[in-house]
Parts: structure tokens; sequence; C-alpha cells
């Protein structure tokens, strides 16, 4: 930019920093990286005073302001031997080249806070930037551009919120939107392709040590872990025609499979467990009805736990999606109980038919008495209001042999088997249920 700057001074001459000359160096230097066994970082640098100059001052006060960042940075901060791109007016990347440690990053990042953090001076003011600077390290976080950038930059989304406003990128860091995006395309795919399968995980009763049920476990399309729960999985998917969809196939192929046990002996109730915003869905009921008439089993065999409920509440519209699938012959869950999922209010207001209880929520069961108190609290207001209790996540005998103890009917967990699928579960189990 040339020209006259706000406030009447002679901007010096630039230069424009292109990305794409950034990204070639850039790459170059990763080739070379990954040749000597060295390091670099990548640092990606947001500066939101341009586009309050724009609304409060005009284009050419923010053109200027981000100028004059653009000059501090590749003047009074990076070396020579260091590149800088434009990623867009209030963004910039840097590539900091053969780094001894990580530590030398974070420094530059400080020094670039100091630097770029002075004030602008702008006609008959001053202004301040406030950067933010999100850090990715070769090879720790990434061995190519994209992948650098990528990261660096969603570092750079958390440290807006940090008093320090400067982050390295952590997995924890990834925004939950985008991962959302990518498992809708799975499951897009997964659907269109037929490559959904369910896992099985039985469910025991405590006392008789008989096998009585099953938990429904959907692999989750190129995802960690192998296995998930059908909620896990569509807890963050927006988009209600496709959960509306994976439900569908998800009962289908839960009484499809749950048939196939009846045939071979095993009449185990089928345990789905869906996020409570389903029953906003008003096609639900028709859902189930349809798949409960194709698939030849019992009434009362499927089981509907629904997570998520206390930000549902008693609502009309949800009591009565509830009341349609019982009339059907549907047993209802409550999930997570005191946890924030679901509340006393929902236990006294819905109609339900078990509890479910997941020992995560109490650390310490077998060292403690609290977490024990708790727990047979909760059993025993299941038991004055007659539901059945199903404790979620027993791992070992000891936790088996003191949920047994407290007065638990049944029970969920690595403990009794892993999940399986079908044809394998029925090897495993015939002849137990």
């Amino acid at each position: 930019m040339t020209g006259p700057a706000p406030g009447g001074a002679q901007a010096p001459a630039r230069t424009a920093h292109d990305f794409d000359a950034f990204l070639r160096q850039l790459h170059e230097a990763i080739a070379g990286c990954r040749a000597s066994g060295g390091a670099l970082a990548v640092l990606f640098v947001d500066y939101d005073i341009v586009a309050r100059l724009d609304s409060a001052r005009g284009f050419e006060a923010g053109n200027a302001a981000h100028w004059c960042l653009v000059d501090r940075m590749r003047n009074d901060v990076l070396r020579s031997q260091d590149a800088l791109g434009e990623v867009a007016r209030g963004q910039m990347a840097c590539a900091l080249l053969a780094i001894q440690s990580p530590g030398v990053a974070r420094l530059a990042a400080n020094k670039a806070m100091r630097v770029l953090g002075a004030p602008i001076a702008l006609e008959d003011t001053q202004v301040h930037a406030q950067p933010a600077f999100g850090i990715a390290l070769y090879p720790q976080h990434g061995d190519s551009p994209d992948l650098l950038l990528k990261h660096a930059r969603i570092a750079c989304r958390n440290a807006r919120d940090r008093h320090e406003r400067i982050a390295e990128y952590s997995a924890e860091q990834d925004d939950p939107r985008a991962r959302a995006l990518f498992l809708e395309n799975r499951l897009r795919h997964a659907l269109a392709d037929e490559t959904l399968a369910l896992s099985f995980q039985p469910r025991i009763e405590l006392f008789t040590q008989r096998v009585v049920g099953v938990e429904c476990l959907l692999h989750s399309p190129g995802g960690e872990p192998s296995v998930a729960l059908p909620s896990d999985v569509l807890a963050s998917i927006e988009s209600g025609e496709l959960v509306t969809q994976v439900v569908a196939w998800l009962l289908h192929a839960a009484l499809r499979n749950g048939a196939d046990f009846l045939y071979n002996g095993l009449n185990l109730a089928i345990s789905l467990k869906v996020p409570a915003r389903c029953l906003r869905a008003p096609d639900l009921p028709e859902l189930v009805d349809r798949a409960l008439h194709t698939w030849p089993v019992q009434r009362g065999q499927l089981v509907l736990a629904f997570t998520g409920l206390a930000a549902l509440g008693a609502q009309a519209d949800v009591v009565a999606a509830l009341g349609r699938l019982r009339k059907l012959g549907v047993k209802l869950a409550m999930d997570s109980l005191g946890s924030g999922d679901a509340t006393l209010f929902d236990l006294a207001s819905l109609p339900f038919d078990e509890l479910r209880l997941p020992l995560r929520y109490l650390p310490g069961l077998e060292a403690g008495a609290r977490p024990e108190r708790l727990l047979r609290a909760w059993i025993e207001l299941a038991k004055q209001v007659g539901l059945t209790t199903v404790v979620e996540g027993v791992d070992d005998e000891a936790q088996a042999a003191r949920v047994g103890e407290l007065g638990c009917q049944q029970a969920l967990g690595t403990h009794f088997g892993a999940p399986l699928d079908a044809a394998a579960f029925v090897a495993a189990y015939e002849g137990r249920g």
C-alpha cells in the first residue's frame, strides 16, 4: 500500500507477503526438517482491530493498521530466515524455521505480543491491536503446511479466550462443530454404502448371573473409539433429518438382531440409547412402530434409553411421545439421574420403567462411603417407584460384587463381556439367556 496514511502521514512503500510463496517456503522447510531431523513452528496471528477500524473509521484506517502490524512482525520480531504470509486482512501466518526447541516459539510469541501490542498512531488517537497467537510445532502437531496451519489457527482461536492471548495447539482445542461436520459426512456415506454395523454388550442379572439383555453399540464410522453408544455418536449431529435416518436404521438393525437372538434361544431385552431430542421428532413413534411390526420380537423386548432429558424437561410433546412409545410396548429408561442429564423432576413426571446409573459419576466407589451411600439411595429410590435399576460401567469383580450387595438388579460393563458382533454374541452366550 502506498499513499497518504490516515492523519496525513506518508505511508512507506509496502511489499505484499504472498501467501502462496509462504506455503512453498514452508513446504520446503518441512522437507528439510524431515531430512535433517530438525524442527520448526508455525504462528497464526489474529488481530480484530482491522475489522473494528473498518467499521468505526473506514477501510483506509483498517488497512493502515494491518500494514503497521505486518511491518512490525517482519522487521521487529522475525529473523531473516523466517517466513511470513498474509492470510487475510487482520490475520497472518509466520514460520519460525530451524528452531532449537519448542520454547523458541513461545518466546517469539511473547515478543510479538509486546511489539504488536504497542499503540498504533491513527489520526488524532491511538489504538491497540490486542492480537492472539496460536502455535503449532513440527513434527509434534503436523507434518504438512496444511495441518500445521490448521492446528495453529485452532490454537489461535483458543488463545482469544485466554488472559495471555497465546496458546499452543492440543487436540482438546479442536472445534466440535468441525468434528460434527466430518462425522455427519461419514454417517451419510455409511448409510448410503450400507456399512454401518452394531455390536452387542451383555447385560447381566446380578442375582442369577444370567444374560438378560444387550446394549447396542454403533461402530462409529471412521472415528475412535471403534464402538460407541449411539447417543454419543448422534449427540453433536445438528441435522435432524440425518439423526432420524440413523435412528431408523438403528431400530431396524437392533430388532432384526433381536429376532435372530430369539430364534437362537436368547430371549433378551434389546437396549438402544439415543439423545432425548429424538422425542421432539414427530415421527419417532411411527418409526418405532414400523420396526416393531417388521421384525418378530416380543412386546417389551425393546428398551429405549434417552440421554439429555434435563434439557427438554416434562414438556407436553415429550410426555406425549413417551406415552405413545409405552403404548407400543416399548420399555423406557432414564439415563444418568443426577448427572445433569436427568433430574428428580424428570423421574417424577415421566413414565419410565428403568433407571440407569453410570458408575463413572461415582469415582472411588470401592474406597469411599459417600459414593456408596449415594448409589444405595438411588437404588432404593428406584425400588420405591417401581423401576428396574441398571448400573453401567462395571469393570471388575469388586465393583460387580458391591453393586449387587447394594441391591442393584442388573449391570453392564467390561467385567461381564466385551462388545461382540451378532454372530459372535450368539456363539458366546447361546444357552445362557
